[in-house]
């Protein structure tokens, strides 16, 4: 799938799917990448937000409009983006990323996703691991905010 990664001006851009996702880098609260199991794609990046993500439509033909309406629909919560995708695109997003935040983790071996292990606050985390967080919170503070639960 085509993929269209780039910063404009204080924001992050993100294109698939004829969808923009436009997030603005000083909204950015925490970056937590997974190794998943069951999916097309091995990872997961979840981004946090203190604003809400903004959606936009590029090419307006009927297809696409319907395609971005279940999108929106299925896509509620403004404040966390989770981008599931290929280790060569989600290379290029933590490229633009690191240029643009002081990323904790920026050296991430996606071979190695699924050992990949995490001691934090005392708990110990299998497949994940914490990018960034803005107000230097642990992973686990990150998580229970966030109401997510990491079955070990």
């Amino acid at each position: 799938m085509k993929v269209n990664i780039y910063s404009k001006g204080e924001c992050l851009i993100y294109e698939s799917l004829n969808i923009q996702t436009i997030i603005n880098y000083n909204c950015i609260s925490s970056i937590i990448i997974y190794y998943i199991d069951d999916s097309i794609y091995k990872n997961r990046v979840d981004l946090y937000l203190e604003s809400p993500v903004e959606y936009k439509l590029i090419k307006k033909s009927l297809l696409n409009r319907i395609v971005y309406f279940f999108f929106l629909n299925v896509r509620r919560d403004r404040l966390h983006v989770e981008i599931d995708d290929d280790a060569k695109n989600l290379k290029l997003l933590f490229k633009e990323l690191e240029e643009n935040l002081r990323l904790i983790n920026s050296d991430i071996n996606f071979d190695q996703s699924i050992l990949w292990e995490t001691f934090d606050s005392g708990f110990n985390f299998q497949k994940i691991k914490l990018l960034y967080s803005k107000n230097k919170k642990s992973l686990q503070e990150i998580l229970d905010n966030h109401n997510r639960i990491i079955y070990q």
